[in-house]
């Protein structure tokens, strides 16, 4: 049964009342929309779910997190951890010799400094690591466990926001991001051909170039017979009037000795000045230039071959992996380890595989951290798998030393913790 009461009726007894709902107080404008309503951000981390910050029509969004600390203006201060790892993180000595440190991420914590108003005092990390799980531990080393210990307040340095990492500590959004790339001894990349002073003769296999000298003598002589006993080359001889001596009919005619000569300069697409004459070994003269245009084209096409020819140029992973001789790692603990390791891509799962221990020294060849890994990389024989900015950097400032080639994969984004 009705109450007497119509629709329009309660629809503006509720809009002109004022609750308290389950989320927050309930308020209507003119228009019947809700004017009172907020949001909770929240984050899984772990252990549960943490509340990063809140959204409502009036203050919009409000930080509660990691990021409010850091945005929000306050004199407040904070132990800073990080790694040294140039151009990011490096130690410079002053005109009074002190060393300090300096690079990309200690001018992005001062330049924070100067917009929240915090202060800092910035430490290395104990172990040397950026961060990597122990599944026996059950805990973090590195930066990452230093913030998850209560260590740090922040890591200020190239560390890689990763999932996993993500559900221990909360990242500011990545300030970068890049490839990933290895770094390998020039002598390592390039491996020249070293000639020798015969290297000339490699385009063909010896028999071959006995089988020429022994086609130009033969036909040299066959052309000289021809010659001889030719009619129309003895008559064109005899009626030439300039032809006074025996000497010069020798000289002018086509003996085996100007035989030998036109065969040998016809094999080089070269005409002398003496030529047969007969139609007989013009005929035999026209063959063998067209075997002529052969050899060259093919001594020079194996010529090319052989001069511009690199042995075991390494210019992508796949180079890396189908040769025994170079071995690769990584930094150990570190996000690019864990990116290797969790791929679903092929040419991936097989680099990891083969940094931990499948090569040919049945070695791990992880490093434990960049400076170690270009030790190994300048005395040869190796290559290191790393972020593309710190690659880059160390190749250029190398002088030609060292070489960085694309490894096709991988995307890294570096944060703040």
């Amino acid at each position: 049964q009705a109450t007497g009461f119509s629709g329009h009726e309660v629809a503006n007894a509720t809009v002109s009342s004022k609750s308290h709902g389950m989320f927050c107080n309930l308020k209507f404008d003119s228009y019947e929309r809700s004017r009172s309503f907020n949001y909770n951000i929240l984050k899984f981390a772990g252990a549960g779910w943490v509340e990063m910050a809140t959204w409502d029509n009036v203050d919009k969004l409000k930080l509660t997190g990691l990021q409010d600390r850091v945005q929000k203006k306050g004199n407040f201060h904070l132990k800073v951890t990080t790694i040294v790892e140039e151009p990011f993180v490096y130690f410079s000595s002053s005109n009074k010799g002190e060393k300090k440190l300096e690079g990309f991420c200690i001018d992005l914590l001062h330049a924070l400094s100067q917009l929240s108003g915090f202060t800092y005092e910035v430490n290395l990390v104990g172990d040397g690591h950026f961060g990597g799980y122990n599944e026996s531990s059950q805990s973090w080393n590195g930066m990452i466990g230093e913030l998850e210990r209560k260590v740090a307040d922040i890591a200020v340095a190239s560390i890689t926001v990763t999932q996993s990492r993500a559900t221990a500590v909360d990242f500011l959004p990545s300030f970068m991001t890049i490839d990933l790339k290895f770094i390998l001894h020039s002598s390592t990349k390039y491996k020249e051909e070293k000639y020798s002073a015969y290297a000339f003769l490699e385009p063909f296999e010896t028999n071959l170039y006995y089988a020429i000298i022994f086609c130009v003598v033969m036909l040299a002589a066959f052309i000289c017979v021809l010659s001889k006993h030719s009619p129309s080359e003895l008559k064109r001889h005899q009626n030439a009037r300039r032809l006074r001596t025996e000497k010069t009919d020798a000289e002018r005619g086509m003996g085996f000795n100007n035989a030998l000569y036109f065969v040998w300069a016809a094999l080089f697409w070269q005409t002398p000045e003496r030529v047969p004459r007969s139609l007989s070994a013009r005929v035999i003269t026209v063959l063998w230039y067209l075997a002529a245009v052969v050899f060259v084209a093919s001594y020079t096409a194996n010529m090319v071959a052989v001069v511009s020819r690199h042995s075991d140029s390494i210019d992508s992973a796949q180079d890396l992996l189908l040769q025994n001789d170079v071995l690769f790692g990584t930094v150990e603990s570190s996000a690019v380890e864990t990116q290797l390791r969790s791929s679903g891509i092929r040419i991936a799962q097989k680099i990891y595989s083969f940094m931990t221990g499948e090569n040919v020294k049945g070695q791990n060849m992880m490093v434990p951290n960049m400076d170690t890994g270009l030790e190994y990389v300048r005395k040869g024989k190796y290559a290191l798998f790393w972020d593309s900015l710190s690659i880059d950097y160390a190749a250029v400032n190398s002088n030609c030393e060292l070489v960085s080639t694309k490894v096709g994969f991988g995307e890294i984004k570096y944060g703040i913790a």
